[in-house]
């Protein structure tokens, strides 16, 4: 596939999160305060909307199946399956070629993976327990954070498809996805109010370490994962493929785990 492709899938689900953020804002507009009944009310109207999306994408994916982008690309997978069954390919060989693949690619595929693992050890549990003075509410202050963020991310993601300054090297990709590890740092720093505190505790440089690791975040997502696909050889596309699948989602996993230790280093806030 394209990288153009790649990189429209690496948008997506970035639109999805500023889509729901719109949401979450509408059942708190719709149910203010912060009582119990509130709070039930705004949850089922939140769920209620989510699961017409996914209804929406449900219908989505069905007429998509019938588009000559789907019916191409499918009937490509499909030769491809069929060749393998007619040549006799073992379980073994294909292993081989994922290895194969993996070493081809490694730079950009150890990056992505590096890259979710730090974003979800913090994500959501640490990097929206902050507090912000200028923000009382504690649900709005999380849709804030949280928005934040997820605008950083969708729009580094498109600057990084569409204008080649956001573009770079696997070297590069490996050395920000490491450096992002500092913002960790920063976070650990604010949340326990260790350091200065005109700069820690500074409304504005929560704001701005926060946008930071997430403008990266979508950045190298992006660079990453379209490096991978167009720079493997042909015969190991689809085995890199699966490998941006495999990593995107085992990265997500592993970060969540990390994350249920990392709590415990952030006080609760009021």
């Amino acid at each position: 596939m394209p990288g153009k492709y790649i990189g429209i899938l690496s948008v997506g689900p970035a639109l999805a999160g500023l889509v729901m953020n719109v949401v979450r804002a509408i059942t708190l507009l719709a149910f203010p305060g912060l009582d119990t009944k509130s709070k039930i009310y705004s949850s089922i109207l939140f769920y209620a909307m989510a699961a017409f999306n996914l209804l929406l994408c449900l219908l989505a994916g069905f007429y998509e199946k019938g588009s000559p982008f789907f019916k191409h690309y499918n009937g490509l997978m499909n030769n491809k399956f069929a060749e393998n069954r007619r040549n006799g390919v073992t379980k073994r060989a294909a292993l081989g070629k994922l290895w194969e693949a993996l070493k081809s690619q490694w730079k950009p595929l150890f990056a992505l993976g590096l890259n979710f693992i730090v974003t979800f050890t913090v994500l959501p549990g640490v990097s929206n327990d902050l507090t912000l003075d200028f923000v009382s509410d504690p649900d709005w202050r999380d849709l804030f954070l949280i928005t934040i963020g997820n605008l950083c991310d969708f729009g580094s993601r498109v600057c990084a498809q569409n204008f080649k300054f956001f573009r770079y090297s696997p070297n590069w990709q490996i050395f920000w996805s490491f450096l992002r590890i500092v913002f960790i740092v920063f976070m650990l720093l604010i949340a326990n109010k260790v350091g200065p505190d005109f700069l820690f505790g500074s409304d504005w440089f929560k704001i701005l370490n926060l946008s930071a690791f997430f403008w990266i975040n979508g950045m190298n997502t992006m660079n990453t994962s379209v490096s991978a696909a167009v720079g493997a050889p042909e015969h190991l596309k689809e085995e890199v493929g699966a490998l941006i699948g495999t990593l995107l989602t085992g990265g997500i996993l592993v970060g969540s785990l990390l994350q249920i230790p990392m709590k415990g280093l952030v006080p609760k806030r009021d």
